[in-house]
């Protein structure tokens, strides 16, 4: 929790101090990270605060209900049935732009985007495998359809988040199931995976036109990709100031200085860990990797390897976006670290 209040602090000077740049930019997205970081010092509280059994339990069903509700819109939208309810296909030749595809072939998912939707879906079929043998019988039936649904929908989406997070999942899952020595179970699942990834053309079509799969696959080493310039880039700015950094909302000013572009359509880099760094020096970087770093002790001391996932999970996509410091990234690292605190309870629970 001491990492929590340090990182929040850090945002709380840094946006202080931005209240005297005369820079609009610095001073708007300045307070964009500062209004996302208030939840940070929400968590503590909510850590240490005591909930009811039926509180927790409430918290299982209204997420997997809410996605799958989320994913029945994106699916009908996606197949014509029902009109986009935000109606991002105004956006068409942005998004074409950016993430090479068409946007007939992948839509957006219902009232969020893509890449929020995949990562919300996917977080929700995790949850389901693991408390599915902890869900009462008769509703058992339910929890299958609704993780049914939001499969669909998870492969019907473009964007390969959702694909890494049940990827990562599976390791674990195996992993688990090898500690408990059940050797075929595993061999099985590993086929079962394995035969998907090769032979499933929706699957193959996901990787294919995604652009962080094209940025770690195959284009490495091709300067032209607008990701690799950011990391490239910012990484140069944090090497410069490691250990204060620039200020907090400071990234976008100081890269068009640095490089004389003018991004208009990216608020920034990428790269959690870059950006936190660049803006916040190596204090506020370390902080951030802290709060992980604790929670996956905290699970591992209470013998619950397989939810190490969820942190690990962050700790990866953290290289490829800002899912932290993001307000859907942070807003579902809440709703996990709620339900993760409280695992025992739950589990114990949830039969009666």
């Amino acid at each position: 929790m001491i990492s929590m209040i340090i990182l929040f602090i850090l945002f709380l000077l840094g946006f202080i101090m931005s209240l005297s740049s005369e820079n609009a930019v610095i001073v708007s997205d300045s307070s964009r990270l500062f209004r996302i970081s208030l939840l940070l010092i929400l968590l503590p509280i909510l850590y240490t605060a005591t909930y009811s059994i039926q509180f927790v339990k409430s918290i299982f069903w209204a997420n997997i209900i809410s996605n799958s509700f989320s994913s029945l819109l994106a699916i009908l939208i996606n197949y014509g049935i029902i009109n986009h309810l935000l109606k991002f296909n105004l956006f068409a030749e942005e998004l074409n732009y950016f993430y090479f595809v068409q946007i007939n072939d992948f839509k957006n998912g219902a009232y969020l985007n893509y890449a929020d939707h995949n990562f919300f879906v996917a977080v929700s079929i995790v949850f389901s495998v693991l408390f599915f043998k902890k869900i009462k019988h008769n509703y058992r039936l339910v929890l299958v359809l609704m993780s049914g649904l939001l499969l669909f929908s998870l492969f019907t989406e473009r964007g390969i988040v959702g694909i890494l997070i049940l990827s990562l999942f599976a390791v674990f899952y195996n992993l688990k199931l090898i500690y408990n020595n059940m050797f075929i179970t595993t061999i099985i699942l590993l086929i079962f995976s394995s035969t998907i990834y090769l032979n499933s053309s929706v699957v193959n079509k996901v990787l294919g036109q995604n652009v962080i799969y094209k940025t770690i696959v195959f284009k490495i080493k091709q300067k032209e990709n607008i990701r690799l310039i950011f990391f490239e880039k910012t990484l140069d700015l944090a090497v410069q100031k490691p250990l204060f950094g620039y200020g907090l909302g400071t990234w976008r000013n100081e890269y068009d200085n640095y490089t004389n572009s003018n991004l208009n359509k990216h608020r920034t880099p990428h790269n959690n860990y870059l950006h936190i760094w660049m803006e916040l020096g190596i204090l506020g970087l370390v902080s951030m990797i802290l709060i992980f770093y604790y929670q996956i002790i905290e699970m591992m001391n209470g013998n619950r390897f397989i939810f190490t996932v969820f942190p690990v999970i962050f700790l990866i996509l953290m290289f490829f976006d800002n899912y932290f410091i993001s307000p859907t990234g942070l807003l579902l690292y809440t709703l996990f670290s709620l339900i993760l605190i409280n695992v025992h309870p739950f589990n114990s629970s949830i039969k009666s």
